[in-house]
């Protein structure tokens, strides 16, 4: 894909720091309906989850990743929205 594009975005919310990447490539149904198609199995998100699940009970940081396909949010773009968030108080 030629018109390939990366967006980083910042967003903080109610105590809560995000990091909002968005691309429009595939998506995520796409890629894992090519990946089932080989037969392969790709655990990335699944290890992704299980090292935040370790990192908050280790520093207790509410640190969440959550990743979205673009085609079911508004406007039915491809690609994929990752938004990385961590609960952050900043000292006044």
């Amino acid at each position: 894909k030629t018109d390939a594009a990366l967006l980083i975005q910042d967003q903080y919310t109610d105590g809560i720091f995000s990091l909002i990447i968005t691309d429009n490539g595939p998506g995520i149904d796409a890629t894992l309906n090519n990946v089932s198609q080989h037969k392969t199995k790709s655990l990335g998100i699944e290890i992704t989850q299980e090292r935040i699940e370790l990192i908050n009970n280790k520093y207790n940081l509410g640190l969440s990743i959550v990743s979205k396909d673009r085609s079911l949010l508004p406007g039915h773009q491809s690609g994929t929205q990752v938004t990385i968030s961590v609960v952050y108080e900043s000292e006044a």
